[in-house]
Protein backbone atom coordinates (compact mmCIF):
# COMPACT_ATOMS: atom_id res chain seq x y z
CA UNK A 1 0.00 0.00 0.00
CA UNK A 2 1.50 3.56 -1.13
CA UNK A 3 -0.82 4.88 1.30
CA UNK A 4 2.34 6.11 3.55
CA UNK A 5 4.45 7.32 1.23
CA UNK A 6 1.64 10.29 0.42
CA UNK A 7 1.71 10.76 3.91
CA UNK A 8 -1.26 8.88 5.40
CA UNK A 9 -1.77 6.48 7.62
CA UNK A 10 -1.91 2.55 5.86
CA UNK A 11 -4.96 1.92 8.16
CA UNK A 12 -7.11 4.57 6.73
CA UNK A 13 -10.60 3.53 5.86
CA UNK A 14 -11.28 2.45 2.14
CA UNK A 15 -14.50 4.95 2.64
CA UNK A 16 -12.23 7.78 3.20
CA UNK A 17 -9.11 6.78 0.74
CA UNK A 18 -11.79 6.77 -2.68
CA UNK A 19 -14.35 9.45 -1.29
CA UNK A 20 -14.97 12.32 -2.54
CA UNK A 21 -12.46 15.59 -1.14
CA UNK A 22 -16.07 17.56 -0.63
CA UNK A 23 -16.66 15.02 1.97
CA UNK A 24 -13.52 14.69 3.78
CA UNK A 25 -12.22 11.92 1.55
CA UNK A 26 -8.84 11.52 -0.10
CA UNK A 27 -10.75 11.36 -3.54
CA UNK A 28 -7.75 8.70 -4.95
CA UNK A 29 -8.64 5.95 -7.74
CA UNK A 30 -9.11 2.91 -7.90
CA UNK A 31 -6.40 2.09 -10.39
CA UNK A 32 -8.11 -1.24 -12.16
CA UNK A 33 -11.01 0.46 -12.73
CA UNK A 34 -8.62 3.06 -14.39
CA UNK A 35 -7.12 0.72 -16.25
CA UNK A 36 -10.60 -0.92 -17.37
CA UNK A 37 -12.03 2.08 -18.46
CA UNK A 38 -9.11 2.23 -20.48
CA UNK A 39 -9.56 -0.60 -22.25
CA UNK A 40 -13.17 0.39 -23.10
CA UNK A 41 -11.93 3.41 -24.36
CA UNK A 42 -9.15 1.91 -26.36
CA UNK A 43 -11.49 -1.37 -27.97
CA UNK A 44 -14.68 1.42 -28.86
CA UNK A 45 -11.61 4.24 -30.22
CA UNK A 46 -9.43 1.73 -32.79
CA UNK A 47 -13.31 -0.06 -33.55
CA UNK A 48 -14.78 2.70 -35.31
CA UNK A 49 -11.97 4.16 -36.98
CA UNK A 50 -12.50 2.20 -40.33
CA UNK A 51 -9.58 1.31 -42.40
CA UNK A 52 -7.22 1.75 -40.20
CA UNK A 53 -4.52 -0.87 -38.59
CA UNK A 54 -5.51 -0.56 -35.24
CA UNK A 55 -8.99 -1.24 -36.50
CA UNK A 56 -7.87 -4.64 -38.08
CA UNK A 57 -6.06 -5.51 -34.85
CA UNK A 58 -8.55 -5.12 -32.41
CA UNK A 59 -11.38 -6.84 -34.66
CA UNK A 60 -9.24 -10.17 -35.47
CA UNK A 61 -8.51 -10.40 -31.53
CA UNK A 62 -11.64 -9.87 -30.65
CA UNK A 63 -13.01 -12.75 -33.85
CA UNK A 64 -10.06 -14.69 -32.71
CA UNK A 65 -11.13 -14.75 -29.03
CA UNK A 66 -14.67 -15.75 -29.70
CA UNK A 67 -13.15 -18.63 -31.72
CA UNK A 68 -11.27 -19.99 -29.78
CA UNK A 69 -13.68 -19.56 -26.85
CA UNK A 70 -16.41 -21.61 -28.76
CA UNK A 71 -19.57 -19.81 -27.03
CA UNK A 72 -22.89 -18.95 -28.96
CA UNK A 73 -22.84 -15.53 -27.19
CA UNK A 74 -20.92 -12.82 -27.72
CA UNK A 75 -17.72 -12.94 -25.37
CA UNK A 76 -18.38 -8.88 -24.20
CA UNK A 77 -21.59 -9.36 -23.48
CA UNK A 78 -21.53 -12.77 -22.16
CA UNK A 79 -20.85 -12.59 -18.01
CA UNK A 80 -19.92 -16.53 -17.74
CA UNK A 81 -16.52 -18.00 -16.66
CA UNK A 82 -14.42 -18.86 -19.55
CA UNK A 83 -10.87 -20.46 -18.34
CA UNK A 84 -10.19 -21.88 -21.90
CA UNK A 85 -9.23 -18.25 -23.04
CA UNK A 86 -5.64 -18.05 -22.77
CA UNK A 87 -4.83 -15.03 -24.40
CA UNK A 88 -4.48 -11.71 -22.22
CA UNK A 89 -5.80 -8.61 -23.27
CA UNK A 90 -9.71 -9.40 -24.11
CA UNK A 91 -10.24 -12.05 -20.78
CA UNK A 92 -8.99 -8.94 -18.61
CA UNK A 93 -11.27 -6.48 -20.26
CA UNK A 94 -13.99 -9.52 -19.85
CA UNK A 95 -13.11 -9.57 -15.88
CA UNK A 96 -13.70 -5.64 -15.72
CA UNK A 97 -16.88 -6.10 -17.85
CA UNK A 98 -18.61 -9.05 -15.25
CA UNK A 99 -17.29 -7.37 -12.47
CA UNK A 100 -19.21 -4.06 -12.92
CA UNK A 101 -21.79 -5.54 -15.12
CA UNK A 102 -21.43 -3.91 -18.26
CA UNK A 103 -21.55 -5.29 -21.93
CA UNK A 104 -20.49 -4.39 -24.96
CA UNK A 105 -21.74 -5.02 -27.95
CA UNK A 106 -20.03 -4.76 -31.42
CA UNK A 107 -20.77 -5.42 -35.16
CA UNK A 108 -19.54 -8.96 -36.48
CA UNK A 109 -18.24 -10.48 -32.84
CA UNK A 110 -16.94 -13.87 -35.06
CA UNK A 111 -19.84 -16.16 -33.78
CA UNK A 112 -19.85 -19.15 -35.87
CA UNK A 113 -23.66 -19.52 -36.55
CA UNK A 114 -25.60 -22.75 -36.14
CA UNK A 115 -25.97 -24.53 -39.07
CA UNK A 116 -29.24 -26.96 -38.83
CA UNK A 117 -32.24 -26.73 -36.67
CA UNK A 118 -32.20 -27.26 -32.94
CA UNK A 119 -28.44 -26.99 -33.17
CA UNK A 120 -26.72 -25.48 -30.56
CA UNK A 121 -22.65 -25.01 -30.04
CA UNK A 122 -20.78 -27.04 -27.80
CA UNK A 123 -19.03 -24.91 -25.23
CA UNK A 124 -21.78 -23.57 -24.13
CA UNK A 125 -23.02 -26.73 -22.77
CA UNK A 126 -19.91 -28.42 -21.75
CA UNK A 127 -19.38 -24.76 -19.43
CA UNK A 128 -23.12 -25.47 -18.23
CA UNK A 129 -21.91 -28.50 -16.14
CA UNK A 130 -19.69 -26.92 -14.26
CA UNK A 131 -17.78 -30.63 -14.15
CA UNK A 132 -14.22 -29.92 -15.81
CA UNK A 133 -11.20 -27.91 -14.16
CA UNK A 134 -10.02 -25.59 -16.43
CA UNK A 135 -7.02 -27.75 -17.30
CA UNK A 136 -9.53 -30.44 -18.52
CA UNK A 137 -11.53 -27.19 -20.16
CA UNK A 138 -8.00 -26.47 -22.25
CA UNK A 139 -8.23 -30.06 -23.32
CA UNK A 140 -11.46 -30.27 -24.57
CA UNK A 141 -10.97 -27.27 -26.55
CA UNK A 142 -7.70 -28.20 -27.88
CA UNK A 143 -9.30 -31.23 -29.26
CA UNK A 144 -12.46 -29.36 -30.86
CA UNK A 145 -9.97 -26.93 -32.89
CA UNK A 146 -8.27 -29.24 -34.05
CA UNK A 147 -11.89 -30.82 -35.22
CA UNK A 148 -12.57 -27.64 -36.10
CA UNK A 149 -16.05 -27.98 -34.34
CA UNK A 150 -18.11 -25.70 -33.29
CA UNK A 151 -21.50 -26.56 -33.12
CA UNK A 152 -23.31 -30.12 -31.84
CA UNK A 153 -24.01 -30.36 -35.90
CA UNK A 154 -20.44 -30.65 -36.47
CA UNK A 155 -20.14 -33.95 -34.80
CA UNK A 156 -23.11 -35.36 -35.26
CA UNK A 157 -24.09 -37.79 -38.09
CA UNK A 158 -26.21 -36.55 -40.83
CA UNK A 159 -29.19 -37.83 -39.66
CA UNK A 160 -28.97 -35.45 -36.88
CA UNK A 161 -29.61 -38.14 -34.36
CA UNK A 162 -26.22 -40.02 -33.57
CA UNK A 163 -22.64 -38.80 -32.93
CA UNK A 164 -20.13 -39.30 -35.27
CA UNK A 165 -17.54 -42.25 -33.07
CA UNK A 166 -14.20 -41.23 -35.19
CA UNK A 167 -14.28 -37.52 -34.18
CA UNK A 168 -15.04 -38.49 -30.77
CA UNK A 169 -12.09 -40.47 -31.17
CA UNK A 170 -10.35 -37.59 -33.05
CA UNK A 171 -9.91 -39.27 -36.38
CA UNK A 172 -10.94 -36.44 -39.15
CA UNK A 173 -12.91 -37.98 -41.60
CA UNK A 174 -12.15 -35.18 -45.09
CA UNK A 175 -14.49 -37.15 -47.09
CA UNK A 176 -16.97 -36.40 -44.84
CA UNK A 177 -16.52 -32.85 -43.76
CA UNK A 178 -15.41 -29.81 -44.77
CA UNK A 179 -12.34 -29.74 -42.21
CA UNK A 180 -9.76 -28.18 -44.31
CA UNK A 181 -11.48 -24.87 -44.87
CA UNK A 182 -10.49 -22.14 -42.70
CA UNK A 183 -8.91 -24.44 -40.18
CA UNK A 184 -7.28 -23.67 -37.30
CA UNK A 185 -3.57 -24.97 -36.72
CA UNK A 186 -3.75 -26.99 -33.62
CA UNK A 187 -1.90 -29.71 -33.18
CA UNK A 188 -3.61 -33.36 -32.06
CA UNK A 189 -4.06 -33.87 -28.59
CA UNK A 190 -3.14 -36.94 -26.99
CA UNK A 191 -5.05 -39.91 -26.32
CA UNK A 192 -5.85 -38.50 -22.61
CA UNK A 193 -7.14 -35.20 -23.79
CA UNK A 194 -9.40 -37.43 -25.96
CA UNK A 195 -10.80 -39.59 -23.21
CA UNK A 196 -12.13 -36.39 -21.65
CA UNK A 197 -13.26 -34.74 -24.96
CA UNK A 198 -15.39 -38.11 -25.26
CA UNK A 199 -16.72 -37.54 -22.00
CA UNK A 200 -17.88 -34.60 -22.46
CA UNK A 201 -19.63 -35.27 -25.50
CA UNK A 202 -21.38 -38.42 -24.47
CA UNK A 203 -21.96 -35.97 -20.86
CA UNK A 204 -24.34 -33.17 -22.92
CA UNK A 205 -25.53 -35.30 -25.83
CA UNK A 206 -25.94 -38.46 -25.44
CA UNK A 207 -28.59 -40.21 -23.42
CA UNK A 208 -28.10 -44.17 -22.58
CA UNK A 209 -29.19 -45.38 -26.23
CA UNK A 210 -26.14 -43.45 -27.80
CA UNK A 211 -29.21 -40.81 -29.22
CA UNK A 212 -28.83 -37.05 -29.39
CA UNK A 213 -31.28 -35.27 -26.55
CA UNK A 214 -32.96 -33.45 -28.83
CA UNK A 215 -32.05 -34.54 -32.80
CA UNK A 216 -31.14 -31.76 -35.72
CA UNK A 217 -33.57 -30.40 -37.44
CA UNK A 218 -32.90 -29.54 -41.49
CA UNK A 219 -30.25 -27.68 -42.23
CA UNK A 220 -30.31 -24.08 -42.15
CA UNK A 221 -26.58 -23.27 -43.85
CA UNK A 222 -25.57 -24.53 -46.88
Amino acid sequence: MFLPKLGYNRNTAKAIVYGPKKYGGIDMRVLKHEQGLAKIETLIKHWRSPNTEAEAHVRIALQWNQYTAGTGVPILEDHQSIPHLETVWYPDLRNFLSENKIKIKVDHPGIVPHQREGDSHIMDHILATKRFTKGQLLRINYCRLYLNAHTISDIATACGRFLCPSLLKGNLDPFDRNWKTNHPIQEKPNADSWKIWNRACTMICLDRRRKTIRPLGQWTVP
